[in-house]
């Protein structure tokens, strides 16, 4: 009977393990669908506006946009460091208000992007997990 048991147990356990991964591939294929809806498995093309401009990230962004001006933080004028800064696409909401920007991001199709996006701006890789010294900074 103990025998019996065992088996049993065993064959459950490796049903278990057979349902768990069928499981795991079907949530696997359902999140590359949704995420591939989103525009998000394009962020591996050379040109980052094909993630950064998916339609999701474009409302997300407005939204944000319309948020950050809705705080009426008085910015104008003000030097500005934008960490992260993507493509730049929040970089126009500080250079509107007249601020002297330098645009950073850790990846290099970003700040290539960046760099012909906006000329006239200082932009620089920057990678918080291996910072550098930004040149004219201040170390305080």
């Amino acid at each position: 009977m103990l025998e019996k048991k065992k088996t049993n147990r065993t064959q459950f356990t490796g049903f278990l393990k057979k349902a768990e991964m069928k499981v795991r591939r079907v949530l696997a294929d359902m999140a590359r669908h949704f995420f591939s809806k989103l525009g998000v498995d394009k962020i591996f093309k050379s040109d980052p506006r094909l993630f950064f401009h998916s339609d999701y990230y474009l409302c997300h962004n407005a939204r944000r946009l319309e948020h950050l001006a809705s705080l009426r933080i008085p910015v104008a004028g003000l030097s500005v460091l934008e960490v992260g800064a993507g493509i730049g696409d929040h970089s126009h909401y500080f250079i509107d208000r007249g601020c002297t920007i330098t645009i950073t991001d850790a990846r290099p199709e970003n700040v290539s992007y960046l760099r012909k996006r906006y000329p006239r701006c200082k932009v620089c890789i920057l990678d918080l997990e291996n910072p550098v010294k930004i040149e004219g900074a201040l170390l305080i």
